[in-house]
């Protein structure tokens, strides 16, 4: 099948999941799942070999590192509680160990694998750090980081817990990859930051933090490359209100606002009568006073 037919196969399963999910057919629902996910495979694939076939050089595919992949949406409606799904687009980013296998002779290290490896550890060892371990745990990290191709070997040289060394050694890793002289930019603190923010997540077991394994930090480091090499910038994403606000209603008031309608309110009000109101309801506070004390006493 093309690509285009299994997107409309896919669309076709679509219409009638939602038929089944209409008549309540949990079974039919579920079969229809399961012969939608090889076709969500297939597409893929596809896609990435059609992307990694489209691109000349590697300094290309860095520049354009995503291609179309399919996924399932499913929105359930809050009043119906209906399910309706569709089938949409989706970017992925193609994986640094792809580009070696597309590009072979364009990787400037035969060995780069180890250098990330090396600089994986750096970075673990960098976080232990700043959570203040005990040294002995940040001594077992070194000694039993797993490593398995070759990054033991690799001397990145400096304190792994140096932020200026640590962008000495990243620039060690992405020359590795490629050479100076194919990188339209630098790698800055910029990237260091952004790298030390990916690295790491919330772990499973209580107070743990999760850090990269050296497939995915390597795919961080092609986003590193990418950002270089187009002169962009990084990006947040963080979660927006429905109606995109903050729900805090803002209104601003100028000065000169202020100031006419405090003129407009004195003239409205001449000051002998606000003095002559003023006496008089001071004078009725004061008499009121004095009698509730008089009954009190009495």
């Amino acid at each position: 099948m093309t690509m285009q037919e299994i997107k409309t196969e896919l669309d076709s399963k679509a219409v009638d999941f939602n038929s089944a999910a209409l008549a309540d057919d949990f079974a039919k629902m579920a079969k229809i799942t399961k012969d939608m996910e090889p076709l969500i495979t297939s597409y893929a694939k596809k896609s990435k070999e059609a992307y990694l076939d489209s691109k000349a050089t590697l300094a290309d595919a860095i520049k354009a590192p995503t291609y179309k992949v399919l996924k399932i949406k499913d929105n359930t409606d809050s009043e119906s509680g209906l399910t309706v799904r569709s089938v949409e687009f989706a970017d992925k980013t193609i994986q640094l160990n792809d580009l070696c296998v597309k590009f072979p002779g364009s990787f400037r290290f035969k060995n780069w694998k180890a250098y990330v490896e090396q600089l994986n550890l750096r970075l673990c060892l960098l976080t232990a750090t700043k959570l203040e371990l005990p040294k002995q745990q940040i001594a077992e990290i070194e000694e039993k980081f797993r490593m398995t191709n070759g990054g033991k070997s690799i001397d990145l040289e400096g304190t792994p817990t140096s932020n200026t060394q640590l962008l000495k050694q990243l620039r060690t890793v992405v020359n590795g990859i490629m050479g100076e002289e194919d990188i339209t930019g630098k790698v800055t603190s910029h990237d260091v930051e952004y790298l030390k923010m990916v690295y790491t997540s919330k772990g499973k077991a209580l107070r743990s933090v999760k850090t990269m394994n050296s497939a995915k930090l390597a795919d961080a480091i092609l986003n590193i490359m990418n950002r270089v090499m187009t002169g962009t910038s990084y990006s947040v994403e963080y979660q927006k209100s429905k109606d995109g606000t903050t729900g805090a209603t803002v209104t601003e008031v100028k000065k000169d606002t202020v100031k006419a309608a405090a003129k407009e309110t004195a003239k409205e009000t001449p000051k002998a009568e606000a003095k002559k109101s003023s006496g008089k309801g001071g004078g009725k506070a004061k008499a009121a006073a004095k009698e509730t004390k008089a009954e009190s006493v009495a």
